[in-house]
């Protein structure tokens, strides 16, 4: 209810309008009308949700790779997160997760737009998943002088060429990180890699696989410091794909190396959609 005061000036509310006083003057606004969210709009904020936290769920697991880089990989991540869920092939949108997902939008994703790794070594890796979901990584033969970006230093500066590999399984709230193979990519030449990685993942999971570069400079007694400088800190999800098999089985081999997966709320969520969901 809007009242006048002994100045004549209108204060409080009345209808849909505001009465203000302002520098002497009587100010009119309207009010924010309240709008209901249909059931499509609500269900699109749930996904956008459920997508962010298992992007978060992704981020604090490979958080190395980005952190103190670029912040701008919270959105693209969610993106890429989302466009997974959206295209899952056949489960309902209430009650799928990312191991429904096609996780073909993972796969390129730059951790540090300052530095893309298809921007500071030319030539592309080649990823492969045999048949038994094991990992193989190619590289040919290239010139660290010609397809390789250096930062600019009066030391001499080397890089190490990097491949991650981490297995997620989400109905279970775990990862693992499965190791790393490296090599140094040397001025004049590098004869490349042919990397498999066979290991078997856990039955179910996610492979994701990471290729970095890492700069350093070396000591004349040999130790080394890695430099970190933001725009020649590449990093790249090259592979991200579903394994075969049941979460669960043979849990013995793996269970050592469980990492929780910090606050993932993915199975919680889909519970209070369907409480028949078994995780």
């Amino acid at each position: 209810m809007a009242i006048q005061d002994k100045d004549g000036f209108w204060r409080g509310k009345k209808g849909d309008s505001i009465y203000r006083r302002l520098n002497n003057q009587n100010v009119i606004s309207q009010a924010t009308k309240k709008r209901r969210q249909t059931v499509s709009s609500q269900a699109a904020a749930c996904g956008f949700g459920f997508a962010s936290n298992t992007a978060r769920a992704i981020r604090l697991a490979l958080g190395p790779f980005y952190i103190g880089l670029d912040g701008g990989l919270v959105n693209r991540l969610n993106v890429a997160v989302l466009q997974a869920l959206a295209h899952s092939p056949a489960a309902e949108p209430e009650k799928r997760d990312l191991h429904d997902a096609d996780l073909s939008s993972l796969s390129g994703l730059q951790f540090n737009a300052h530095a893309p790794l298809n921007k500071i070594m030319k030539l592309r890796p080649q990823i492969t998943v045999q048949d038994d979901d094991t990992l193989r990584v190619t590289l040919p033969a290239l010139s660290g002088e010609k397809d390789l970006s250096y930062p600019r230093s009066a030391f001499h500066i080397a890089c190490c060429l990097r491949v991650t590999q981490y297995a997620f399984d989400f109905r279970r709230e775990f990862y693992i990180n499965m190791g790393f193979r490296e090599a140094e990519i040397k001025p004049l030449e590098f004869q490349g890699i042919d990397w498999h990685f066979d290991e078997c993942l856990p039955p179910g999971s996610i492979g994701l696989a990471c290729m970095s570069l890492h700069y350093y400079i070396q000591g004349a007694r040999g130790e080394t410091k890695e430099l970190g400088i933001r725009e020649f800190s590449p990093a790249e999800l090259i592979a991200a794909y579903h394994v075969a098999g049941q979460q669960g089985q043979h849990e013995g081999e793996w269970q050592d190396h469980y990492l929780q997966l910090n606050g993932y709320r993915g199975n919680e969520t889909i519970r209070n959609n369907d409480a028949s969901w078994p995780w």
